[in-house]
């Protein structure tokens, strides 16, 4: 596991504690609870005073409780980072000559894009007053109904704005192949069929209402989904954990799928930045250690790294195919792609080498398998 993925662990494990939710709900619960108790009195009537006390000593507990946890889960993920190794990074950047002149503006915008995907609307329209009002206003707007739609599943358990949006936007959902749409229709279901009693009846209507038109691309999860309604073995804390680990599913799905169709990346341009040159680091120091003792290696190319560095798939943006005998970028510097019989491709500067090698210049070897190849054929990259 790579220190970011340690890190994104870590994050995630202290995100999932509700201990101050749950001092919050218990605070403002107790809060209204106190209110009526003041009108009672106000209006002369009678008041169980025991109940009162029960109530408070009830919520002092909890508070506590919750409070522990908090501290327990801060120390926990404190020590947990201060295990993963840091680097100075200062030595690399002088030595390969990393620009640093960028303008406050270029900084301010970038960060103030990060708070927006996290939420913070109020510290990003600070950074950016002034700035090209009306494309951030036009972003924030967007970040603004996806927080919404978020919130109201993570907090109210209420699909229905995100069915509405997918609805709205099922075109396009429709083109990046996304499973949204039905995901939603499963994850109000299991809402139904959890709500108060297990209310099976409102939970079957719904199904019967929503489910046919997933029958054709979905049959055997509406199958399994439908069958929850029979099942006599799924205990209501089960069908409540299904239910939740649905809502935190869509949740990243909604996430994802939004930002794919305002054609936006998943995480903010600043985090991918931050966490792609983290793993870069090491390659980076490598490099620089061999370059300060050799004096032979330099960074020719201003828009690449000097090394290769491996990045997890969900860093990969811009997949590019690398020659296996030019070692040089197909697509780059008009750099044209040859497919040879086989199937197997190459560089064309590399393909006219191989041809002008050969006695008869009419068959080239695979440089992946042993096939002649005679009849070649340029190349076309297509974005799928």
């Amino acid at each position: 596991m790579s220190e970011v993925q340690k890190v994104k662990k870590e994050v995630f494990k202290l995100s999932a504690v509700k201990s101050l939710d749950n001092m919050v709900n218990d605070s403002d619960a107790l809060l209204a609870s106190l209110e009526d108790l003041k009108s009672d009195i106000e209006k002369d009537n009678d008041i169980n005073f025991d109940e009162v006390k029960r109530s408070v000593d009830e919520w002092d507990k909890n508070s506590l409780q919750n409070e522990k946890r908090i501290h327990r889960a801060l120390r926990n993920y404190t020590s947990k980072i201060e295990e993963i190794p840091t680097e100075n990074v200062e030595p690399i950047c002088e030595s390969v000559g990393i620009d640093r002149k960028l303008q406050k503006t270029t900084i301010d915008q970038v960060i103030a894009e990060d708070l927006l995907y996290k939420g913070e609307f109020k510290i990003s329209e600070q950074l950016c007053r002034d700035k090209d009002e009306e494309k951030f206003a036009n972003t924030e707007k967007q970040f603004k109904r996806l927080a919404f739609l978020t919130d109201e599943i993570q907090k109210n358990s209420n699909i229905n704005p995100a069915i509405e949006w997918a609805e709205e936007n099922l075109t396009e959902l429709t083109r990046i192949g996304s499973d949204l749409p039905f995901r939603l229709q499963v994850a109000a279901f299991l809402t139904l069929l959890c709500t108060g009693n297990r209310d099976k009846y409102k939970a079957l209507q719904y199904a019967q209402k929503n489910f046919p038109e997933y029958t054709n691309s979905n049959l055997e999860a509406v199958l399994d989904t439908f069958s929850l309604i029979i099942r006599p073995d799924i205990e209501s804390s089960k069908l409540e954990k299904m239910a939740e680990s649905m809502n935190v599913y869509i949740i990243e799905k909604l996430r994802n799928d939004f930002c794919a169709i305002i054609a936006k990346p998943e995480q903010s341009p600043l985090y991918s930045s931050v966490a792609a040159g983290y793993i870069a680091i090491p390659a980076l120091k490598k490099y620089q250690a061999i370059s300060q003792m050799t004096g032979k290696l330099k960074w020719t190319e201003s828009d690449e790294l000097p090394v290769a560095v491996q990045l997890p798939k969900w860093l990969r943006f811009h997949p590019t195919y690398i020659c296996p005998i030019s070692k040089r970028e197909i697509g780059k510097n008009g750099e044209e792609a040859i497919v040879l019989d086989c199937g197997h491709i190459i560089s064309c500067t590399a393909y006219r080498n191989l041809l002008g090698s050969r006695s008869d210049g009419s068959a080239v070897k695979c440089p992946y398998c042993p096939k002649l190849s005679y009849n070649a054929c340029e190349g076309v990259f297509v974005n799928i």
